[in-house]
């Protein structure tokens, strides 16, 4: 939403009350849900599709449109790994995996993507919902190592330092986005959103 020009205030649960009071607007009982235009949109894909159209993220054509959402969808499969945090592994056993399965299916498929784009972006000649979803992931990455683990995709890390210094998204990062997750905050998200 930062990026595509749109502001919204976010509000984060704080207490199991505050889930079970907007348990009427959850379609099927969970979150995320965005607020907008007079809707209430809940599942992450379509709150994430509606406000890339809003900020045009979504590129200029249909098959720009496809490949966009395409691309997305790998970076929501690479990025599922890091969701790993929820459940009873290590953090050490979710980064041997990511980087055991993870790295070497994604990263080499986007280096070379990159390398033969003419603009430094993975779809078109603009910032795209890909080049953010792949962004998103990059930036756990970094969190969980550091950028050396890039050092071997030498398209991703041109890429990498060209979004991260765009000023939309530098403002995100210094301004909005949150610390990584650890395990204070599963506990307070668990207490919240399920009952004991």
């Amino acid at each position: 939403m930062t990026v595509a020009g749109i502001q919204y205030n976010e509000i984060d649960m704080a207490t199991r009350e505050d889930f079970l009071s907007l348990l009427p607007e959850l379609t099927f009982g969970q979150l995320p849900l965005l607020r907008i235009d007079g809707a209430n949109i809940v599942q992450s894909g379509a709150v994430v599709r509606y406000v890339a159209r809003k900020g045009k993220l979504l590129g200029s054509n249909d098959l720009e449109t496809a490949r966009i959402e395409m691309l997305y969808e790998g970076t929501r499969d690479f990025n599922g790994l890091f969701s790993m945090g929820w459940s009873p592994l290590s953090e050490e056993e979710i980064k041997k995996a990511i980087k055991e399965k993870a790295f070497p299916r994604y990263l080499p498929a986007f280096n070379k993507l990159l390398s033969n784009s003419s603009t430094g972006f993975l779809v078109g000649d603009s910032l795209s919902l890909a080049d953010l979803g792949l962004l998103e992931v990059l930036l756990a990455v970094v969190d969980y190592w550091n950028e050396e683990q890039l050092q071997d995709y030498p398209a991703v890390m041109k890429f990498y330092q060209k979004l991260t210094s765009h000023e939309k998204v530098a403002h995100y990062m210094k301004n909005v986005r949150k610390a990584m997750t650890d395990e204070a905050t599963v506990k307070s998200v668990r207490s919240i959103l399920y009952a004991s």
